[in-house]
């Protein structure tokens, strides 16, 4: 779990929820994606384990999930 997150604005919607730019450590710039709804535990683990194997210069980097109020970001 990560912190320090300034959310700064929603920059995309999709079927599976919503996209923002953020600061992290007031330094690196990332892209949030907040749930629409909970997924089930086995659903969230998938996609976190495909995304820490992925390493592109065309791929988002995965750096850890945020938890903000009763919201979920990876």
């Amino acid at each position: 779990e990560i912190n320090n997150i300034k959310i700064i604005k929603k920059i995309g919607e999709g079927h599976f929820g919503e996209v923002y730019k953020g600061i992290w450590n007031e330094s690196t710039n990332v892209a949030l994606k907040k749930l629409k709804s909970i997924e089930s535990n086995d659903e969230l683990e998938k996609e976190i384990l495909i995304l820490t194997e992925l390493n592109h210069p065309n791929i988002v980097h995965f750096y850890g999930i945020y938890k903000n109020d009763n919201n979920i970001y990876i």
